[in-house]
């Protein structure tokens, strides 16, 4: 929280919930976030004389969950009762409301971009690429995972291209059965055999193409974990569902089948991957705001499904086509740790752009 906290005498006091309509402005990881203007929030204080508390409580959060972000600070001028809902101009007078400025902490979860190369590159073409990343991206080691998920033949290759370096590699897909009559099918110890240490479940194509269910979902990223793999799990909605305002119910009901049996140790090992399926290799990208919008409703979800501190600690990243040119927009919400990126992950610069503009933000 940035040095600010709730002291634990303030849980006594009564809590008064002041709606306010305001535009404001926030510095997120060093860089300015411009809500739009009427952004409709919730206020959650204690009533204490002259004392001091600053938070901020997004109006899709819970403030028992804590998840917020700090925006405004509230001066007590005086001790005064607790008004009621809606609470009028005159009742409003004895607080002093001003506007102020925090970097939001990202220390609870490190950023990770990783590269989803799909059925893109021969064995050779996948070393070229890995030797012209590795370089580049070195400076990230410190504050953001870098990886890239490779194709099975790939796999091999690119643990030995990428040996020494903070570039991690990944699989594409598991097989939720450790052996069996499975015919193409690769199983989670044949991945951490060869070195694998990140598998993608769930993606939208696997969804669309090969008949991925939640369900099937869910077994893959169990025997993930199980095997000792960071699965990372995608999630999003189709175009119609958005058009028909459903997406955060498409969404949460992915989430809790997904993730189902997972425990919240479990859970904190897991990457979710928010990708809305109508921006998957379309060019057509979500807008910053609706990227933060629906990663922040996973991170709510999560928290209630489990609490506060597990959702804090999951890296959540967007996935609809973020490029060179739209990352740093992106990657500078709040609930946007992130990204797996597709064809730009099959350029270096572009790739490297990505994975910058994380360091940066």
């Amino acid at each position: 929280m940035n040095g600010s906290f709730m002291p634990a005498a303030a849980i006594a006091y009564p809590m008064i919930a002041l709606p306010l309509i305001a535009s404001f402005t926030a510095v997120v990881s060093g860089k300015t976030v411009m809500p739009k203007t009427g952004t409709s929030c919730n206020f959650a204080v204690p009533c204490i004389n002259k004392f001091k508390i600053i938070y901020f409580v997004h109006k899709k959060f819970i403030y028992r969950s804590r998840i917020y972000v700090i925006i405004y600070s509230v001066n007590f001028v005086r001790l005064l009762p607790p008004i009621k809902y809606p609470a009028s101009r005159s009742e409003m007078c004895g607080y002093n409301i001003k506007k102020e400025y925090f970097i939001m902490n990202k220390s609870l979860r490190k950023a990770i971009i990783a590269g989803n190369w799909k059925m893109n590159k021969t064995r050779p073409e996948a070393k070229e690429l890995l030797e012209a990343i590795k370089p580049l991206v070195a400076n990230a080691k410190d504050n953001v995972e870098v990886i890239a998920c490779v194709p099975f033949t790939n796999l091999e290759t690119a643990v030995a291209a990428t040996a020494g370096s903070n570039v991690k590699v990944g699989a594409e897909n598991v097989h939720f059965e450790k052996s069996g009559a499975f015919t193409g099918e690769i199983s989670a110890d044949m991945l951490t055999e060869v070195g694998v240490e990140y598998v993608v479940v769930g993606h939208s194509e696997r969804r669309q193409y090969f008949g991925e269910t939640d369900e099937t979902v869910n077994k893959r990223t169990k025997a993930a974990l199980a095997a000792g793999l960071k699965p990372i799990v995608c999630v999003g909605e189709l175009l119609w569902e958005r058009e028909c305002n459903i997406t955060e119910e498409v969404i949460a009901r992915q989430i809790k089948l997904d993730l189902f049996g997972i425990s919240a140790e479990d859970v904190k090992k897991t990457v979710i991957a928010y990708e809305p399926v109508w921006a998957i290799g379309t060019g057509k990208t979500a807008t910053a705001d609706q990227a933060q919008e629906v990663c922040a409703f996973i991170r709510a979800t999560l928290a209630k499904i489990y609490d506060a501190a597990t959702a804090d600690a999951v890296t959540i990243q967007y996935g609809g086509s973020m490029n060179a040119k739209n990352c740093a927009e992106l990657l500078s919400k709040p609930d946007v740790d992130g990204g797996l990126i597709g064809g730009a992950s099959l350029q270096a610069e572009d790739f490297n752009t990505i994975v910058q503009a994380a360091v940066n933000g």
